[in-house]
């Protein structure tokens, strides 16, 4: 049996009720916001299986070795290179520090390089040939009410320390209200002529 997921707006609705803050409206923003940053947060820890893409196809320029990352990557999973159209797919691997850089070939290591892979040797890239990435992706901001949320599994231990969080801030906005309301009450006894008697 699969696990439900929930959307937003009933996964606030949730905290809300659930920290004992229900009829408060001016929590809302920071109640998304703290789920979006726990499911970042939990999704670079740990690959998901909800975020993986697979088989997405890179365009290929001729002899050039450079390519952009995704908008949403997280972490690379694997790559494979087909040679022309009739060719069989062979694994590129992740170069590491002691691999010497060919100058010739077909290619045979990927690194990546700020927001860019490069594949090495790349003399031999053809635009007809195929690369095809394997890549986790960073979730989607939930923002709106609507918005589904995208693992299941984490409902429980986010929807706790967002609870956990919620409880913590509004009792600091409570605080912050009765200090905000006690210097007022001085500063308005402080501006009241003395009073001799």
């Amino acid at each position: 049996m699969a696990i439900q997921t929930k959307t937003l707006a009933v996964l606030v609705s949730e905290i809300k009720k659930e920290a004992r803050v229900a009829g408060s409206d001016n929590l809302d923003g920071f109640i998304k916001d703290t789920i979006n940053e726990l499911l970042l947060e939990a999704v670079e820890r740990t690959r998901y299986f909800e975020m993986l893409l697979v088989g997405q196809p890179i365009t290929l320029v001729e002899a050039s070795g450079a390519y952009d990352l995704p908008d949403d990557f997280s972490k690379m999973r694997a790559m494979r290179y087909t040679i022309g159209t009739a060719g069989v797919p062979f694994p590129l691997y992740q170069k590491g520090a002691y691999i010497a850089t060919t100058s010739g070939g077909n290619p045979r290591f990927w690194e990546i390089a700020g927001t860019q892979f490069i594949i090495t040797p790349e003399t031999n890239i053809r635009e007809d040939d195929t690369l095809v990435i394997d890549y986790y992706k960073y979730p989607s901001e939930l923002a709106l009410d609507g918005d589904i949320f995208p693992i299941p599994r984490l409902i429980g231990p986010i929807k706790l320390k967002a609870i956990y969080r919620t409880v913590l801030y509004n009792r600091e906005l409570n605080v912050a209200t009765i200090l905000r309301g006690d210097s007022s009450d001085q500063e308005a006894r402080s501006s009241e002529p003395l009073s001799h008697e």
